[in-house]
């Protein structure tokens, strides 16, 4: 879909590509009535966990707001 908006519809690939994140981030909070959708398996915190003293663990999101 990109790819033929850019090609034959001569637009510059960064601005369809702007243009079709909104138009799919849309229609996904229409389709769930503006609910955020948020998934944390044991393997995607196992990435999360950083260990940045030895002996203390904080979680990588904690840093990054802070």
């Amino acid at each position: 879909m990109n790819g033929a908006l850019t090609v034959y519809g001569r637009l510059p690939s960064f601005i369809v590509m702007l243009g079709t994140l909104s138009v799919f981030t849309g229609l996904a909070l229409t389709a769930l009535n503006g609910q955020s959708v948020t998934f944390f398996g044991d393997s995607l915190l196992g990435l999360v966990n950083t260990q940045l003293v030895p002996g203390v663990t904080e979680r990588s999101s904690s840093v990054w707001c802070s």
